[in-house]
């Protein structure tokens, strides 16, 4: 009886220790999953996160020779890479990303046209070229461009083609358009209020009501 009972603790013991094999390779596979999970997510940045993690901006320089350029950087600053060489012919401001993150649309403060480039600063073209003042691009998702000209929205296509107001805006002197994540949306200013309207020019509707002034820039956000 005392050897059965032994060969029974031994058995229990033989099956605890399987046992307690499989959950801890369950564990340790659900632990590893779950950090690969987020390691994948910190290595793959959402779409709205910095495009090519790099950064754009306009800088302008004072003196003898005045002038201003289009930089891109690494978000920590380092890497910065001038991709405008006319920068005295041009004067370029208010740079954004195409959603590929392959072209930079931007204004110039010299013809007040808007202008679009490739990442490394060729391709540069006039894509408006009218006598009017265009400024503030935002590029949409769907490849559409709005822009401000003159005190009106306006919309093209990516290449210059399909120039046209934005129909369906009624407030007075709208500024600094800013599509959504999803291009299905448009902010705007206007009297000092932000509005909000559908890529399809329906359903504008007017989103604060204060006494200050609100103004937008690439700030629209889907939830």
């Amino acid at each position: 009886m005392k050897n059965k009972d032994n060969s029974n603790s031994l058995s229990y013991r033989r099956w605890a220790g399987v046992l307690g094999e499989l959950l801890l390779v369950v564990f340790f596979g659900f632990y590893f999953f779950n950090i690969a999970a987020k390691t994948e997510g910190l290595e793959k940045p959402t779409e709205h996160n910095l495009l090519n993690g790099r950064l754009a901006f306009s800088r302008r320089d004072v003196g003898p020779a005045p002038g201003g350029w289009i930089v891109t950087s690494n978000p920590d600053g380092s890497g910065s890479i001038t991709l405008t060489t006319t920068g005295i012919l041009l004067q370029p401001t208010a740079p954004v990303w195409s959603p590929d993150g392959t072209r930079i649309a931007f204004n110039s403060t010299v013809g007040s046209d808007i202008f679009v480039m490739n990442e490394d600063g060729s391709g540069l073209t006039n894509l408006t070229n009218t006598a009017e003042s265009e400024t503030n691009p935002s590029w949409s998702v769907t490849g559409k461009i709005a822009y401000q000209r003159t005190a009106q929205i306006w919309v093209m296509n990516a290449d210059g083609s399909g120039q046209s107001q934005f129909s369906g805006i009624t407030q007075p002197s709208p500024t600094g358009p800013a599509w959504s994540p999803d291009g299905m949306k448009l902010a705007f200013s206007s009297g000092g209020e932000i509005w909000v309207i559908n890529a399809n020019g329906t359903n504008e509707l007017r989103l604060t009501m204060t006494a200050s002034t609100e103004q937008t820039r690439h700030g629209l956000r889907t939830g």
